[in-house]
């Protein structure tokens, strides 16, 4: 199956690697780029997520006095997570110095990466059309559950359905949140597990669409960790805004600007 190239979310940078594009370490292994007191952030602007990841960006930058600018990547077609993985690569060497809204569960990286502390903690919630429907153990034999693949919650529903015997119920992997919610909506789907962010913008577009949350039980859906990925070669970069990511952490700033922005804030601050 394809998996489209969108960073978060899902979406934002929301990807587990298995496949490594075939990168001699002589183009990742040269000298620094200079670029004196800028820094240069991708961001995905389809991405819902993409207006935190500009504020979060910004008051980074602010810490370790960078002047900040934003790359916005344009998304034109489906891929691999190999190709996905080349094109992320061209960026960080042709466009920016780093990637907003990459999952810690990225694991392993390529060596030509590094990743940040995470910047932001992700919450799920599952979403289902039938308003009697009040947690996902109630959905009947052969229910259908649609989850991003390779995110946090597609690997916690995978690993709940093997181990612990509900494989009664029927895991569907997607792209993206909205073609999730629009799946439930449409009844080809009887829940789905999508990041909270998605929920409010999907019903604003859609006002009339009828779509209600419940409880994840008996999955346990952990938070996603969101970092910021950089050239391994720009290790010094990851340190610097390691201690921004730290500072704003500290001092609540991080989830003042998730709480502005309208984004869930629980859990910020905790992963220092």
């Amino acid at each position: 199956m394809k998996l489209l190239a969108v960073c978060t979310a899902f979406c934002s940078l929301v990807v587990s690697a298995f496949a490594q594009p075939l990168v001699q370490p002589d183009f990742y292994d040269g000298r620094v780029p200079q670029r004196g007191n800028k820094i240069i952030f991708c961001v995905w602007p389809t991405s819902p997520m993409a207006d935190l990841d500009r504020a979060i960006g910004k008051a980074l930058a602010s810490i370790q006095l960078f002047k900040p600018e934003f790359y916005e990547v344009k998304v034109g077609t489906s891929g691999t997570q190999e190709i996905f993985e080349q094109e992320l690569f061209v960026h960080l060497m042709d466009h920016c110095d780093a990637a907003m809204g990459t999952s810690l569960n990225w694991k392993p990286l390529p060596e030509w990466l590094t990743i940040t502390a995470s910047y932001y903690d992700m919450p799920y919630a599952l979403v289902v059309h039938d308003p009697d429907v009040v947690s996902l153990g109630q959905l009947p034999t052969g229910g259908k559950i649609g989850s991003v693949m390779f995110s946090q919650a597609d690997l916690d529903l995978t690993r709940t359905l093997q181990i612990e015997g509900t494989s009664r119920l029927v895991r569907v992997p997607y792209d993206t949140p909205n073609n999730i919610l629009d799946a439930v909506v449409a009844g080809r789907l009887d829940a789905g597990i999508v990041p909270g962010y998605a929920i409010p913008g999907f019903r604003a577009q859609h006002p009339d669409t009828e779509i209600h949350t419940a409880s994840t039980s008996p999955v346990t859906v952990k938070p996603e960790l969101l970092g910021i990925t950089v050239l391994s070669r720009d290790s010094y970069l990851r340190v610097l805004l390691d201690q921004a990511i730290a500072v704003l952490k500290a001092d609540g700033g991080l989830a003042e600007v998730a709480d502005e922005l309208g984004f869930p804030v629980a859990g910020l601050g905790e992963n220092l």
